[in-house]
């Protein structure tokens, strides 16, 4: 990638069902960009009516193969889009594997003169786009007698506090899981976590990073959750799921909306309890991104209450063309 003066990455992001992808389409073909999915299901073939996919089931493939790492995008209303479609539900993937080809397809769409446009709810493969990930040291994942096994929490935290007040700052007494990784990190490594944390590297120290949120009112992303589920009942998500149902790996029978459909073919839900489930979880989703997204005061928001896509993606454009002279 070349200097971040000059490269800048634009990132969409919002609440499931606040209308991210339609708007999308319409910004890149205004600022000449192409997009890259960062919804950490939407790279599942297969997996179309659950993960809201446009177009559904009419594209496919990406890596052409092992030697050749350039990604093929599918095209979407004349848009490519990259990272969609892109591993079997029996494969896993993770935010080290969505960070590799992401960086990849920026470097392709840089290649080319275009701006790439990252959208998507995923907060975590944002983040982690934008920041970088913590790589845990080879010794740590091998080694299990390196592992902490107490569930004393105060006392583990207390040993935190000792050792690396800054890590400790951040992470919740309560968080068992993180506090025992921070101190294994340490006791690995002889450094601080919080001071191998600082090494990450992501996008950031090399591109220009523009965020803009779309946002708005809570009850009326409720209400596009209620009738998102809805319309996915009615494309045929029950069928969708008895089709791959026996091929999906761990990650994917877990995704919101299948897990429960999958339930229901198990016979622990009735048909009518899994939609309540899904539209329950959904909501609850939407609140855990708001809480995520919130707390980043980096994220330029435009309220889209009574606004169509076209006045959004222009609202959108305006911005960005603001940020991108700052």
């Amino acid at each position: 990638m070349q200097n971040r003066n000059n490269k800048a990455v634009v990132f969409l992001l919002g609440p499931t069902g606040v209308g991210k992808s339609e708007v999308s389409i319409l910004l890149a073909k205004e600022i000449g960009a192409e997009i890259i999915s960062a919804d950490s299901m939407q790279v599942y073939r297969g997996m179309d009516i659950g993960t809201d996919k446009l177009q559904v089931a009419s594209y496919r493939l990406q890596v052409k193969n092992q030697k050749d790492k350039k990604i093929q995008p599918v095209v979407i209303n004349g848009i490519n889009h990259y990272l969609i479609d892109i591993v079997e539900p029996n494969e896993e993937f993770n935010v080290a594997k969505f960070m590799e080809l992401a960086e990849e397809a920026i470097r392709q769409i840089y290649k080319k003169g275009k701006i790439p446009l990252v959208v998507g709810g995923s907060a975590l493969y944002i983040y982690s786009l934008i920041k970088g990930i913590f790589k845990t040291p080879p010794d740590l994942r091998a080694n299990p007698e390196l592992k902490i096994e107490s569930d004393d929490r105060n006392a583990l935290y207390k040993k935190l506090v000792e050792i690396d007040p800054q890590a400790a700052a951040k992470i919740h007494p309560r968080n068992l899981r993180r506090v025992r990784r921070a101190l294994e990190v340490y006791y690995q490594t002889g450094i601080p976590f919080s001071q191998l944390n600082q090494q990450r590297e992501g996008i950031e120290k090399r591109c220009k990073i523009i965020k803009i949120g779309l946002i708005s009112p809570r009850p009326e992303l409720y209400q596009q959750v209620e009738g998102r589920v809805e319309k996915m009942f009615k494309q045929g998500l029950v069928e969708e799921v008895k089709r791959i149902k026996g091929k999906m790996g761990k990650t994917a029978t877990q995704a919101l909306g299948y897990r429960e459909i999958i339930s229901y073919l198990d016979g622990k839900y009735s048909l009518d309890e899994a939609k309540d489930l899904i539209k329950k979880n959904t909501r609850h989703f939407v609140k855990h991104q708001l809480t995520w997204f919130r707390r980043d005061k980096e994220i330029n928001w435009i309220d889209v209450k009574g606004k169509d896509k076209n006045e959004i993606a222009e609202e959108v454009r305006g911005k960005i063309d603001r940020l991108i002279k700052l």
